[in-house]
């Protein structure tokens, strides 16, 4: 699955610029700069959905482009639906087909669709004044539309993108706390 924000159907590519610097990783969350036109992407997710908080400044046209999610189509005026099928393969020969029916629930309501060769251009009205969030809300699910739905519903929508990511972190922790690793050099503990 491929989400990238743009800055219109055109400026479509894989290789939109950015910094390493501009970059910040840690479990639970991500986040980078498009200097390109300020753009600022935040990324954190729960176990079974993802959750994107995109700010466009001022004067920039919220669109995305959406890729690898097979076809994909309106459920409502903030959420589109789609199913992805998967081929896995061995020896050029598909062995089996695997189907995730994917949702995704925008915090606004889409302006415009427009299916391209190889993804979707989703366009979004902006704020009157002042920059625009864009939050997305995903889930997939081998079952059905409800599942992902629920997925959706049970883990981010009663909560903000901070405490979402507040929550993952906590988790992170938890998890890796079973590691200790006890050593005076900072180099020998992030070489582990």
């Amino acid at each position: 699955l491929r989400l990238m924000p743009v800055t219109g159907e055109e400026s479509i590519s894989q290789n939109r610029p950015f910094r390493h610097e501009d970059e910040k990783a840690e479990p639970g969350y991500y986040r980078v700069l498009f200097r390109d036109n300020g753009t600022l992407v935040e990324a954190t997710a729960t176990t079974h959905a993802g959750l994107f908080r995109i700010h466009f400044p001022s004067g920039v046209l919220p669109a995305l482009f959406i890729g690898n999610a097979g076809e994909i189509s309106p459920a409502s005026s903030t959420e589109l639906a789609g199913r992805m099928i998967r081929n896995f393969k061995r020896y050029n020969q598909v062995i089996s087909d695997t189907q995730r029916i994917i949702i995704f629930r925008f915090n606004r309501n889409i302006a415009e669709t427009k299916k391209l060769e190889d993804g979707y251009f989703i366009r979004f009205t902006p704020e009157a004044e002042g920059s625009t969030v864009l939050t997305v809300e995903l889930s997939a699910s081998p079952a059905s539309f409800e599942s992902a739905r629920d997925n959706i519903e049970s883990e981010l929508s009663t909560y903000s993108f901070d405490q979402v990511r507040a929550r993952t972190q906590s988790e992170w922790t938890r998890q890796l706390s079973v590691v200790s690793i006890h050593d005076p050099s900072e180099k020998n503990k992030t070489t582990f």
